[in-house]
């Protein structure tokens, strides 16, 4: 056996052997014919032509599918290749396009996910104003007029004032206890747009503050023609609503 391993021979093949596996160590194993293969199978190709019926608006003639498919087969060879020398790596616009990817299926999978609770009433309370519905007002109003009672129309609408917290009347019966006017005493679901029309704007600013359920007033009202007129009112509803987002 000692005269076997003095052989030269020997020798070499054993070097050759150390050889290779200190090859096979640093290098892997090597690539097979069959890793290096592009293989189109059938979705590939209903994908291509998809891809160019969407460009091009029309069917892709034979020619036309196969450049595509040579153009697909380029790609991914060089794809391929350009991993294997580790391109990929320490490359910023590689980062960069990959970072855009990953930020694209965070925002999709955040849209499919349904916000909680909190994140709604987040959302909500730093956008109130955009939702908030107008006010809905519904009220009885009692006319004087300063033109028929001169300078007591004031004294007189404070003295019905009291008049009407006394006896409430009912709202068929309001029209006996003021003045003539060309509008109804009572109004039911009027936006406050509505009313400023009617009855003018310090009216139906004053009107949207006043207690509920109480006859409050004189209320001021001017006209177009800026006459100053008393009016005693009760809110009898007087609601501002929110709406939801998802609405």
């Amino acid at each position: 056996m000692r005269e076997y391993f003095k052989n030269p021979a020997v020798h070499v093949i054993l070097l050759g052997l150390i050889v290779a596996a200190a090859i096979l160590l640093a290098k892997g194993p090597p690539v097979t014919n069959a890793s290096k293969r592009v293989v189109i199978t059938g979705a590939d190709l209903l994908q291509q032509r998809a891809a160019f019926m969407r460009t091009w608006q029309r069917e892709p003639t034979a020619e036309e599918l196969r450049g595509v498919l040579e153009q697909h087969i380029r790609q991914e060879v060089l794809y391929r290749e350009a991993l294997a020398r580790e391109y990929d790596r320490d490359d910023l616009v590689v980062r960069r396009a990959m970072q855009q990817k990953m930020e694209f299926l965070a925002a999709s999978q955040a849209l499919q996910e349904p916000p909680t609770e909190e994140e709604i009433e987040a959302f909500f309370a730093l956008r109130q104003e955009r939702y908030r519905l107008p006010a809905v007002l519904s009220f009885s109003q009692i006319y004087l007029s300063p033109d028929k009672r001169g300078v007591g129309a004031e004294q007189a609408a404070i003295d019905l004032l009291a008049q009407l917290r006394a006896e409430d009347p009912d709202a068929r019966d309001l029209a006996s206890y003021g003045d003539a006017i060309m509008l109804e005493t009572s109004y039911a679901g009027q936006t406050e747009r509505d009313v400023a029309a009617a009855f003018g704007e310090l009216f139906a600013e004053a009107v949207v503050r006043l207690p509920v359920g109480e006859w409050q007033g004189p209320v001021s009202r001017v006209t177009a023609s800026t006459w100053s007129r008393w009016s005693s009112a009760r809110s009898r509803a007087c609601r501002s609503g929110v709406r939801s987002p998802a609405g």
